[in-house]
């Protein structure tokens, strides 16, 4: 107990130079077949197949006053942030160069579903839906830094009599978000439900939630964290997951 207290202790000081992060993904149509956690919708998310600029839009006119803020890796593998102004369905072009898209982040609630896009081809590349603020997809680049993990949640919610795996996974290239079948490591799995109802009131009744008195890392730069989640009875399931870490210099 006392090494476990010393452990907690280290992480109650700050770490120079870190930069935290966190998200949060609901799916409500998690089936038989692994995938990436995020939002169920119409459109599905597909990465950057090729380094381009982007563009932002959206499906209503009116949607004039909000921008998104995009992140994720540039060109030269650092993380990066740019900002477009929405002009409703008029396509507005970015002026970075983007490797890979983490998230975006709207200011204002939209009317319509507002998305990002390649700018080559215009191909979609991930949205935010009507009435959210986020993209809320469960994946993280750490570019050139390394990352640590310091909380890892997920659950279930509705009823289900089934079960849901959720795999924390760790992939030391950034590249295998084009290929995700194989290259990676498990940090850490949690399994809510299983044989029994299983919904919020009862998920405390299920395997507790992974939280780390010391942070797993380091996990060197150039990687992608990411989440994943699989019906393991075949039942399409509602499920959330909620990661955090910070990512400090080489």
């Amino acid at each position: 107990m006392e090494s476990y207290a010393s452990e907690a202790g280290f992480f109650n000081r700050p770490v120079p130079g870190a930069v935290g992060w966190h998200f949060h993904a609901m799916n409500d149509n998690i089936g038989s077949t692994v995938g990436l956690m995020k939002p169920t919708s119409g459109t599905t998310h597909a990465q950057l197949a090729a380094e381009d600029l982007i563009e932002g839009d959206s499906d209503q006119a009116g949607d004039t006053a909000q921008s998104l803020t995009v992140w994720g890796i540039n060109n030269s593998g650092k993380k990066e942030r740019e900002t477009i102004a929405l002009s409703g369905t008029t396509a507005v072009n970015g002026t970075v160069t983007w490797r890979y898209i983490e998230n975006i982040r709207a200011d204002a609630e939209s009317a319509g579903i507002m998305w990002v896009a390649r700018n080559t081809g215009n191909t979609f590349i991930m949205e935010i839906e009507a009435g959210w603020l986020t993209s809320g997809i469960a994946q993280h680049f750490n570019g050139e830094d390394k990352s640590y993990i310091t909380y890892f949640r997920a659950g279930m919610f509705g009823r289900s009599k089934k079960s849901i795996n959720f795999e924390l996974r760790w992939y030391p290239d950034d590249a295998d978000c084009l290929d995700s079948g194989d290259g990676y490591e498990i940090l850490d799995r949690v399994m809510v439900g299983g044989g029994y109802d299983c919904d919020e009131r009862t998920y405390n009744q299920a395997p507790c939630p992974s939280v780390y008195p010391m942070p797993i890392g380091p996990l060197p730069a150039g990687g992608w964290i990411s989440v994943w989640a699989i019906g393991v009875d075949g039942d399409t399931c509602k499920g959330w997951c909620t990661l955090q870490g910070f990512d400090v210099g080489v």
